[in-house]
């Protein structure tokens, strides 16, 4: 042990006075991450605004609204297209995280149809589908008791994982598939991608987190945080199988009776988000 340490420090339980202060401050800290949850809220709807604007401009300007562009100037629209494309992506993501971790989300559960989900998301994301060439297999899907804001959350996040982590030089290539069990429905996304590495599978459910071969694909590591979460607020469950260069499949379990998870009282929610 070096010199310069004492050997003789002993650790002593707070005393009651400490407690007492301890909880006295503890609505001021609420209070101060509450109103720093609704700024960051604020700030992340007031950034969408002119993101959306900007993105139909430059759509407008990509489909020949206000006249024909030569090619070279249309690449470069393209490509200004899917960086608004990818910041509203990252926005969202925030939004979400920032919910999702200090106001808590309570799900509606209602009849679900998640074709119906999955087409309205491939809508959303048509653009990126077109531009990448991409492949998308869709099965018969069922109706769920679940909430169709989560799913299409949840379908939104993983379809768009999907389509930014290709194999280099290739098409996307994503199927969609269910089957039931007595008491689930099992619901898998498989793609043909870049795979996860091995070492980074146990934290890819955390926050911030990605995996170690994404580079060169922007993201905010918070899209499967997400999706886990909600998952997770069904009483459901979400695995994933991989292998790298090879390719990913998601699979949600979702019970056929819904348990509403546990949620912290709602203090800023963004009812508009849903």
């Amino acid at each position: 042990m070096p010199a310069d340490l004492p050997t003789n420090v002993t650790c002593s339980p707070p005393s009651p006075g400490d407690l007492d202060e301890q909880r006295a401050l503890l609505p001021q800290l609420e209070h101060r991450v509450q109103v720093l949850v609704e700024a960051t809220q604020q700030a992340a709807h007031d950034l969408n605004r002119p993101l959306t604007a900007l993105r139909l401009m430059m759509a407008a300007l990509d489909q020949g609204t206000f006249g024909r562009i030569d090619e070279p100037i249309r690449k470069v629209v393209q490509t200004g297209l899917q960086a608004v494309r990818q910041m509203e992506r990252l926005v969202r993501d925030l939004i979400d995280s920032s919910r999702l971790d200090h106001d808590g989300v309570k799900l509606e559960f209602d009849n679900c149809d998640l074709g119906a989900v999955v087409a309205e998301v491939l809508q959303l994301l048509r653009f990126e589908i077109a531009e990448r060439s991409a492949q998308i297999g869709v099965k018969l899907l069922p109706v769920v008791r679940a909430d169709p804001w989560a799913m299409t959350k949840v379908f939104t996040n993983l379809l768009g994982n999907a389509l930014s982590y290709a194999k280099p030089g290739q098409s996307p290539a994503v199927d969609i598939r269910a089957e039931e069990t007595e008491n689930t429905w099992r619901i898998w996304i498989a793609d043909a991608g870049i795979g996860i590495p091995t070492a980074d599978r146990t934290r890819l459910f955390r926050r911030f987190e990605r995996g170690s071969n994404s580079g060169g694909v922007g993201g905010t590591g918070l899209g499967l945080y997400i999706v886990h979460e909600l998952v997770q607020g069904h009483g459901g469950e979400i695995t994933f199988e991989s292998a790298e260069g090879i390719g990913t499949t998601f699979r949600i379990e979702l019970p056929k009776a819904p348990v509403r998870a546990p949620q912290p009282p709602t203090g800023a929610a963004l009812a508009g988000d849903r």
